[in-house]
């Protein structure tokens, strides 16, 4: 082909569109591996696209969990107070229907919902029980533990005061430093000693050690 028809050929044709014209591409593949590679690469995406929902999804799980962990240690420890100021006495009603009447200058507090797995309440001063029947129920106060199941009683536990009286049923009580340990029937009590032992004493009438919750004093 002359001169004169290559210039026939371009005629017409803008500068650039004569230079691609005349140009000749080599390329480093083939189309077949450019198309094999554009797969890949479509599918490595298709890929990451799939797992960041996964992974996010795992995050939520977690979060989740620590939420729940958090609110169940806070309902586990959660404690529940009453007190009774100098002067006056506080009627208390526990989960179960048990009854309490707090004494002057006293205070109970228990776990709300531990109550289904332990019934346990922890009492500063003095107070009057009605236990309604169930498992075991336990008073803990600084020095001694009072244990009973469905009775009625009175436990006094002021500085180096503590006395327990039965009115009904049967009451177990325990020194925490002396493992001293007695079992109470109904119109008995017992007394912390100096020693750190129980000494338990019959009465004609328990009822006097609840005189206080009618605001009387007996002599």
């Amino acid at each position: 082909m002359n001169m004169l028809d290559d210039k026939d050929k371009y005629e017409g044709l803008e500068p650039l569109d004569r230079y691609l014209g005349k140009a000749h591409v080599q390329w480093s593949e083939s189309k077949d591996e450019v198309w094999d590679s554009l797969a890949l690469r479509l599918t490595d995406k298709d890929v990451k696209l799939e797992i960041r929902p996964k992974r996010q999804a795992w995050y939520a799980v977690a979060a989740a969990v620590i939420v729940l962990l958090g609110v169940s240690q806070w309902l586990w420890w959660s404690v529940e107070s009453f007190v009774a100021p100098v002067g006056s006495h506080l009627a208390v009603v526990l989960p179960d229907g048990s009854k309490v009447e707090l004494n002057s200058e006293s205070d109970l507090s228990f776990h709300r919902y531990r109550w289904l797995l332990q019934r346990r309440v922890n009492l500063r001063g003095e107070a009057f029980f009605e236990v309604a029947k169930g498992k075991r129920f336990d008073v803990v106060s600084d020095v001694a533990t009072t244990s009973v199941v469905g009775t009625s009683f009175n436990v006094l536990a002021r500085a180096e005061n503590y006395t327990v009286t039965c009115l009904t049923g049967k009451v177990a009580v325990a020194v925490h430093a002396s493992k001293s340990h007695v079992l109470l029937l109904p119109n008995q009590q017992t007394n912390l000693e100096a020693n750190g032992t129980l000494r338990s004493i019959a009465l004609a009438d328990a009822s006097v050690s609840k005189a206080w919750v009618t605001h009387k004093m007996l002599f």
